[in-house]
């Protein structure tokens, strides 16, 4: 369910949240709509025969009515007790639903050419959204001759993505504004982490993974380059996903590779890479984001 905020008065504060400004930052922002999820319940798709969206329905509730829990509480660690609560972190999902989904092709092409045409903000409104989106950008630095003193360079980018007078005039030079996070190869975490360290400031590394760009490694090699980021001090990894098991429909198997990857990276907030234009057709786009969601991803997005 859906419900729409109406108040004038929406901000957006720091509070060291992933994309926020710094602490005590506040940006006036238009009303924005908030999605409320009102029922936690395991969602299937339903065939699209008009508009552009996917529409999901509630699938029956798998878990127990009643669960008798031990005295003491729950040992997150055990394995029963787990499957018990968690069913679907321990168990592969059932993907039956799969074959079942449908995209309206020429309806989602209509809806984004409406998109298209939307008004952007204008005004005093334009500069704060600008300066919110400057805190959800990844400064990235993926070539193949990234060197430390180019990571540093970006570091320090980073931490001041916006001219110093830019911000005084807006009156937003005391709120610490930088970006979301640094991202680099694997071999160059240290570099970025140590950089900024030394700026003392407490942006996010986040490191590629698995494979990136092609995702053609074997999964063995996927999951030690993940756990050696993390151990280099990544706290977030952007994973690609194998394009061969979409295109060949291996559903259950792209699952598994992704919980996998997820959970090799412990802490570390997983993002995952769709490559949506490798992937052959919209339905598919549509497959591969609900599998990486079922599997614990952080978010998705492509390139």
């Amino acid at each position: 369910m859906c419900e729409s905020s109406n108040s004038a008065d929406t901000k957006v504060r720091g509070g060291g949240e992933r994309g926020a400004p710094g602490a005590g930052a506040e940006i006036a922002l238009q009303p924005v709509v908030k999605t409320m999820v009102r029922q936690a319940v395991p969602l299937k798709p339903m065939e699209i025969n008009s508009g552009a969206d996917i529409h999901l329905q509630p699938m029956e509730d798998p878990r127990p009515e009643q669960v008798d829990v031990p005295e003491g509480g729950c040992d997150h660690k055990n394995t029963e007790i787990g499957e018990t609560f968690f069913p679907s972190f321990f168990r592969t999902p059932e993907l039956g639903w799969i074959s079942e989904v449908h995209v309206n092709q020429p309806a989602v092409v209509r809806h984004a050419e409406r998109i298209k045409k939307w008004r952007t903000v204008k005004g005093n409104w334009q500069a704060a959204w600008l300066l919110k989106a400057v805190t959800c950008i990844d400064l990235t630095t993926l070539s193949g001759d990234d060197t430390p003193s180019n990571v540093h360079r970006l570091c320090f980018k980073a931490k001041h993505p916006i001219r110093e007078d830019l911000l005084k005039a807006l009156d937003m030079h005391d709120k610490g504004i930088t970006v979301g996070a640094v991202c680099v190869y694997p071999a160059r975490v240290i570099d970025a982490v140590n950089a900024l360290k030394a700026a003392g400031c407490n942006i996010p590394v986040a490191s590629v993974a698995a494979g990136f760009p092609s995702g053609q490694t074997p999964l063995e090699t996927k999951l030690a380059e993940i756990k050696l980021a993390v151990e280099y001090g990544a706290r977030e990894i952007d994973i690609v996903i194998s394009r061969s098991l979409v295109l060949t429909g291996q559903w259950e198997g792209l699952y598994k590779e992704i919980r996998q990857c997820r959970e090799a990276c412990g802490e570390a907030h997983m993002k995952t890479i769709l490559a949506t234009g490798e992937l052959g057709s919209l339905a598919n786009v549509y497959k591969a984001s609900m599998i990486a969601m079922m599997a614990g991803k952080y978010m998705c997005f492509s390139f």
